[in-house]
């Protein structure tokens, strides 16, 4: 008996309510309210920090670069967060907390700051800290939500995400009006949203992860061992970085002075944030239900279709063209969010799901991190219509 080896610890810890209706209902309950705070949140990185970095700081092309490289950064961190979790023995939902805590800590130090690398050091923590919680997250539903409807569950929660980021983009378009240099308060609200967020993080259900082989990239090892997971990923990298790398010009390429003109701020806004925006609230739990039921291919091939559709129309000088690049992208994004936050669910034995969201989040900000730095640098030097074909053709 004495030489008998001790078992093994358990692939999947033993739930702590031990009714699965109960784990979902409450999951439901605060993860809406939560996703709606880190709405707010994840708006300003679509606008309003680079627009403050553009016509307020002055930025050059490599510092914007860097600013809109913030939640790429976080995906990179992501593995990091999955192994602390595990190191740790932590629920996931607890450490995202202490990570939005972080975060909140962050957007306060740059709501202060008063030249712009203090200001960019403010954000290259907060938002990063936010955003590596999404393998974290996405662990949560895997414990909590049953497959057959994960998906259509899931579609609330995003779709109270993006209405967090309609909202927030509404308010700094009538706030700031013309004059970015008042973008102060709003830091401030994104700093009392990421506390809020923290909060609701501690009422999720959620169990640690297992222990044994978390290390923060040996998970990458998932790309040979399993060749449709790495098939896959290689086409997402193709797809990222023409998808990422004109999604921040965008802002620039409306918001910049042309001709003599240079479009309100109100209009970046509504061009940029609002009007995808609400095409990704109206048709995400079409794209939920599609997720549960659609081949995972197809739906991957269809909405790149979109994404392609949206970049060829948006970079065109008529606005009735960018107004059709824009609702393009917001279906587009409809379905993307929930594809790209569940979609490691189909794929990974119950026990991988953290690890494998962790080496999908870290290839996205490889990606996207490159993908922002390349674009500015080329858009400056080669004007927005080659970046733009190189886009369609990934």
């Amino acid at each position: 008996a004495l030489n008998t080896p001790p078992p093994p610890l358990p692939d999947s810890p033993s739930p702590r309510l031990p009714d699965p209706a109960e784990r979902l209902a409450a999951t439901l309950r605060w993860d809406r309210p939560r996703a709606f705070c880190l709405g707010l949140v994840r708006s300003s990185t679509n606008v309003l920090l680079l627009l403050v970095a553009i016509r307020h700081f002055e930025a050059s092309p490599v510092a914007k670069g860097w600013l809109q490289g913030a939640m790429p950064l976080g995906l990179l961190l992501g593995p990091a967060a999955v192994a602390l979790a595990a190191r740790l023995g932590l629920p996931v939902a607890r450490l995202s907390a202490f990570l939005l805590l972080l975060a909140a800590a962050g957007m306060a130090a740059a709501t202060a700051a008063t030249s712009f690398p203090a200001y960019l050091a403010g954000i290259l923590v907060a938002i990063p800290a936010a955003i590596c919680t999404i393998p974290l997250e996405t662990e949560v539903w895997r414990q909590n939500a049953p497959a057959a409807v994960r998906g259509a569950r899931f579609s609330g929660v995003f779709r109270a995400l993006v209405l967090g980021m309609l909202v927030a983009e509404a308010f700094d378009a009538a706030w700031l009006r013309d004059d970015v240099s008042r973008y102060r308060p709003i830091l401030a609200v994104l700093t009392g949203a990421l506390l809020c967020a923290a909060f609701l993080s501690l009422k999720i259900p959620s169990d640690p992860i297992a222990r044994r082989g978390q290390g923060p990239l040996r998970g990458m090892a998932t790309l040979w061992r399993d060749p449709m997971f790495g098939y896959v990923s290689a086409s997402w990298m193709l797809l990222g970085f023409g998808n990422l790398g004109t999604l921040p010009l965008r802002v620039q390429y409306v918001a910049e002075e042309r001709a003599g003109t240079a479009h309100p701020a109100w209009y970046v806004f509504l061009l940029v944030g609002l009007l995808p925006g609400a095409l990704q609230v109206a048709t995400a739990p079409y794209w939920g239900r599609f997720f549960d039921r659609a081949n995972f291919l197809w739906m991957r091939i269809l909405l790149n279709m979109l994404f392609l559709a949206s970049i060829a129309c948006f970079f065109h000088p008529a606005w009735w063209m960018q107004a059709a690049g824009s609702v393009l992208l917001g279906i587009a994004q409809g379905g993307g969010g929930i594809l790209w936050n569940m979609w490691v669910t189909r794929f990974a034995p119950p026990d991988r799901v953290a690890v494998t969201m962790g080496v999908h989040t870290f290839l996205t900000g490889v990606r996207g991190l490159a993908a922002s730095l390349l674009a500015f640098a080329a858009a400056a030097r080669y004007g927005y219509g080659p970046v733009a074909a190189g886009g369609i053709l990934l």
